[in-house]
């Protein structure tokens, strides 16, 4: 297979010394951090978290109006000659340059795989968001033109959900799609959708061709047809060279254990049937739960070309993400890899302490095997025996890039949580992990009223206060409120630093491989919209 075609290419063995200099510098800034990135604000005030703080970066912090103090993570505070905040300035530039982007090893798509006619988007529909209508309309290019360049013709999508990105791949470029989710109700919801977008296809086809010509049309006649036919996704001149793509629902494997976690079991009987009236346009969503132990060639029918295969995930889950860079580099079948992870709090670390595990996360770890963790992947991490935290992965989950377009600080609910842990601590027993409030302030006009829907839903006799007692709690600390929105937005200057450690890592991982002859790190979605922007796309030689 030939490499990948672009102007600036870098071997992954010039690269890699690179890579993990930079990624011990990162940890190396960072673990001094990890102590109050670790904080969750729940306990704001019943552990005086504010005091982890030094006189003199609480000091700067409140010397900050609201919207300096908004900016902080992103820098932003900087640009005000007016404000005087030596400490913190310091601390965010530096933050800044162990930032991906800033470290120069994010590349363009354009150069890995040569510039593409993007101007036809998705367009909004009932069948998906504008949130997923952005990512899978970008996703689903980048990957077609990886296969295009590469001659594939078959993808595994893992992680496929109801099958928006797999779907598209068929329909829209007419690849082969193999779309495995570890949920019998998502692979359900895949061929319902299927079958609603075969329904209308035949119509967006009639539209595309409408609004194509270069004759001038009847506006009301285009209006007919979308309203006819419902804008569900992006039409070119691929689809005249399409067929019917249908998918019948046959025997789906259930994959699981009673507490949900899966088990790897033979997926030549997880299979989906299906009838292809075109083999250049097929989806088959399977129900299987994947490991590193899988075997992708085991998901095929006899007479399949299995010789080389495209394995993708949009958005793939905690662990996810780590067990396809594994299968990716373990399976002699897979040659192309492109992926988007996300749900870092859920990755498994190897080096956490046992107690601060979290009980109910998901886990592609084998029993067999211990060095199959979400985190650390490098060689170079393990070695430092890294960690990170669940609550400061759940921290680098946050989007400054939002922060910055929205200009806002955080919501009064983290303030009504710390103040409501302090009302359980005094009169209640401490919540369990399993015993969650969410997100309720949202819904609620008053404290007192987020404090008797939270202690219902904990199963607490919400009647042992009164409103005036709950009330005098608010009282009590909202002065102290301010304090809590300089602390998330201190903690927040990590946010994207974390992310930076956690991306690298895999990406040093694929370079350590030495059938690998390409990888790379790519920015696909506007971060606004989709904070998880960043994917791995890598090449076997």
């Amino acid at each position: 297979m030939s490499t990948l075609n672009h102007a600036a290419s870098r071997e992954t063995t010039n690269i890699k010394p690179e890579v993990e200099k930079q990624m011990e510098n990162i940890y190396m800034f960072l673990e001094p951090h990890l102590t109050i990135a670790n904080v969750n604000t729940v306990g704001f005030f019943t552990e005086q978290q504010w005091l982890l703080l030094s006189d003199d970066i609480r000091h700067e912090l409140l010397s900050m109006n609201d919207q300096q103090l908004a900016l902080l993570p992103t820098a932003g505070h900087i640009k005000d000659d007016t404000l005087s905040c030596p400490q913190l300035q310091k601390l965010v530039e530096s933050s800044q340059n162990f930032q991906i982007e800033q470290l120069g090893f994010v590349d363009n798509i354009d150069d890995i795989v040569g510039g593409c006619d993007t101007d036809d988007v998705l367009k909004p529909g009932q069948f998906m968001s504008l949130k997923k209508l952005h990512e899978v309309s970008l996703m689903s290019n980048v990957v077609n033109r990886l296969a295009t360049s590469h001659g594939v013709k078959q993808v595994i999508d893992i992680g496929s959900g109801k099958g928006y990105l797999s779907q598209h791949l068929s329909l829209q470029y007419g690849l082969n799609v193999i779309g495995i989710d570890s949920a019998n109700i998502n692979t359900t919801g895949a061929l319902e959708r299927n079958r609603k977008i075969k329904k209308f296809w035949p119509g967006l086809h009639r539209k595309a061709n409408v609004q194509k010509s270069p004759l001038k049309t009847d506006e009301s006649m285009v209006n007919k047809l979308g309203n006819d036919v419902m804008q569900i996704g992006l039409i070119d001149s691929t689809v005249s060279k399409m067929v019917d793509c249908q998918v019948e629902a046959g025997n789906l494997a259930t994959i699981g254990d009673a507490d949900g976690r899966g088990k790897t079991v033979d997926l030549k009987h997880a299979v989906v049937s299906a009838e292809i009236k075109d083999k250049m346009c097929s989806f088959r969503p399977v129900t299987a739960y994947v490991d590193t132990q899988t075997q992708i060639t085991s998901m095929f029918e006899d007479g399949d070309n299995i010789e080389d295969l495209l394995v993708t995930g949009l958005h793939t889950c905690g662990d996810l993400s780590a067990c396809i860079l594994r299968m990716f580099t373990h399976d002699d079948s897979v040659k192309i890899l492109c992926n988007v992870g996300c749900c870092y709090h859920l990755i498994s670390e190897k080096f956490e302490d046992e107690s601060e595990r979290h009980v109910a996360m998901p886990t592609c770890i084998s029993s067999s095997s211990d060095s199959e963790y979400g985190f650390p992947m490098s060689d170079v991490l393990r070695r430092k025996e890294a960690t990170i935290g669940r609550s400061a992965r759940m921290l680098s989950c946050l989007s400054v890039d939002r922060i910055e377009s929205d200009v806002k600080l955080p919501s009064q609910s983290l303030f009504y949580r710390a103040v409501l842990q302090v009302i359980i601590q005094q009169h209640y027993t401490l919540p369990t992990r399993q015993q969650r409030v969410g997100k309720i302030a949202a819904k609620c006009k008053t404290f007192v009223e987020y404090v008797r829907k939270s202690l219902k839903k904990l199963h607490y006799d919400e009647n042992k206060l009164s409103d005036d007692e709950i009330t005098e709690y608010y009282n009590k600390y909202s002065q102290q409120e301010r304090y809590i929105e300089c602390f998330t937005q201190y903690k927040a200057i990590f946010a994207p630093i974390i992310e930076s450690l956690i991306i690298l890592d895999r990406f040093a991982y694929l370079l350590q491989q030495d059938d690998i002859c390409e990888a790379h790190i790519v920015k696909l979605f506007d971060p606004v919209i989709s904070p998880r922007c960043f994917a791995l796309i890598a090449l076997k030689k």
